[in-house]
């Protein structure tokens, strides 16, 4: 019989903050309490997800944001589901009491530090309404760059996971290598030359294959960047 996967909570922290996954009663305790249909639909698209993708719950469920201190909510965030073209959509809110404080930057962040850091995710997506100023500096303060297109609810904009680095990676493996290789053969130098050689063309290489994935894909979901940007 095939073991079923299990999902492992992320629990992040910050400076003032704790960002975590909520569990299924948390979240049906949002949908309850919420006042707006929009967001009670939401939350409840949220459950539903994490309950048809148990393997996947991380990439549905809503995200706790609160205070390290006192324990108090924040606010919460959310990934749209797992990745798709190596994208992932967010959505976030902030409770009134904590805004202006810099909350929702910080907890964005860590989120999308632990978001590009999961395997074949290249960039963030987020959008927002025309009027939002303040979801904009969120966004402008994490490096988020406009698509130069518009999403259902407005400018859409966008994060991308750092350059990779196969070459230095692959440089400094030769050049043990090649150092170890030496010695054996009683010609050190010939040996880190070789090795340097050797990790610097395989290097170029996987950079090469990455950049050419990650144009493709910029291309596929529309992601150029606005002129003047």
């Amino acid at each position: 019989m095939k073991k079923e996967k299990k999902f492992r909570p992320v629990k992040l922290k910050t400076k003032r903050l704790v960002i975590e996954t909520a569990s299924v009663a948390e979240m049906e305790k949002l949908r309850d309490e919420a006042q707006d249909a929009e967001l009670k639909k939401a939350y409840q698209e949220m459950l539903d997800g994490c309950k048809e993708h148990p393997d996947k719950y991380n990439w549905y469920a809503a995200w706790k944001i609160t205070d390290r201190n006192s324990g108090e909510l924040v606010g919460d965030f959310c990934f749209k589901g797992p990745q798709t073209d190596g994208a992932v959509e967010i959505g976030y809110g902030i409770r009134p009491a904590f805004e202006k404080q810099g909350y929702m930057s910080e907890a964005l962040k860590s989120i999308c530090g632990w978001a590009t850091a999961q395997e074949n995710v290249y960039f963030i997506i987020a959008e927002t309404t025309e009027e939002n100023v303040a979801s904009k500096r969120v966004l402008e303060k994490n490096k988020f760059k406009p698509a130069g297109t518009n999403g259902e609810e407005g400018p859409k904009f966008y994060l991308e996971r750092e350059n990779s680095a196969w070459m230095a990676i692959y440089m400094s493996l030769g050049l043990c290598m090649g150092m170890s290789l030496g010695m054996s053969q009683g010609n050190q130098s010939l040996g880190m030359c070789m090795g340097v050689g050797i990790g610097l063309a395989l290097g170029s290489a996987m950079d090469a294959m990455d950049k050419k994935r990650r144009d493709g894909l910029r291309q596929k979901l529309g992601l150029a960047e606005s002129k003047g940007k």
